[in-house]
């Protein structure tokens, strides 16, 4: 009997160490100064589905795009007080390889940037702003609107593993009066360590059905995907983001030589960004 109450003993004390049950409280706080280095991957595949007496005339594997980027970020958190941060985001030259079908792959290079971007320690962007070169490219005026729909990450009150919390997102499609609304709840799943970080897994399902027109086009589809996050809650900076993207889109033409078509777009795209101590 004793030896059986020593090893249920053990094996609670294993749950706890592993999943502890205490509260925690979700922010960004690392020191003024702090810098971060992350490395970025990204990869994808869409898959388009054509009519039928289109795709009898189109090259075959043309149905079908891969796609891989990677880069290199460094976060410097040049002013931390009560309630903000702002950070200097520096991203180095990134590669894009793109390839269609049988045709020969494509590549792409870009150089570094730099933007400056304030937030709260709860993580909603306040306010972004490009230096250097791209401080002068099209569209910077409209990053203002774009600000207001993104969410804050984290929630205000201490956590347990389980909770629950969730936010919208409403992205502005350029050019047009729609938007695309987007759900994200998100869990605390458990804590853990993780590369020697003591983290919050933190799981994030985002769900956004769409649809909208523009001239002889309508579209409509959907966008999911899950997001796991792990965040070091005593130094208040984030360890590793990783997870797929999921979008579905319908998209029906009118008018033009051939009377308009359907066709159907499919695309996943698996994103890691993880820090290098």
């Amino acid at each position: 009997m004793g030896r059986g109450l020593r090893v249920v003993a053990l094996g609670m004390v294993a749950l706890a160490v592993a999943s502890p049950a205490w509260a925690v409280s979700l922010r960004y706080t690392p020191k003024q100064g702090t810098k971060l280095h992350y490395s970025l991957a990204l990869t994808g595949r869409v898959n388009m589905q054509y009519p039928p007496d289109v795709a009898s005339k189109m090259p075959e594997g043309m149905d079908t795009m891969t796609m891989s980027m990677a880069m290199t970020m460094d976060q410097t958190a040049e002013k931390v007080d009560a309630d903000s941060i702002t950070w200097l985001i520096e991203t180095g030259a990134s590669k894009m390889t793109m390839k269609m079908g049988t045709e020969p792959e494509e590549t792409q290079e870009t150089t570094g940037s730099q933007t400056r971007v304030k937030m709260t320690k709860l993580g909603k962007v306040l306010e972004v702003k490009p230096l250097g070169e791209q401080s002068n490219l099209p569209g910077m005026e409209e990053m203002s609107g774009l600000m207001d729909s993104l969410p804050t990450i984290f929630p205000e009150k201490e956590v347990n593993p389980g909770d629950t919390w969730s936010s919208t997102i409403d992205l502005p499609l350029p050019g047009m009066s729609d938007s695309i609304h987007i759900t994200m709840e998100s869990t605390l799943k458990r804590v853990v360590q993780l590369r020697g970080h003591q983290v919050a897994e933190i799981e994030s399902k985002l769900t956004g059905p769409f649809a909208f027109s523009q001239e002889n086009m309508q579209v409509k589809g959907d966008l999911n995907g899950t997001l796991t996050t792990y965040h070091d809650f005593d130094k208040g900076i984030t360890v590793e983001t990783r997870g797929p993207l999921q979008m579905r889109m319908d998209l029906t033409t009118t008018g033009g030589p051939g009377g308009g078509m359907q066709m159907t777009q499919a695309m996943i795209l698996n994103l890691q960004m993880q820090l290098v101590d």
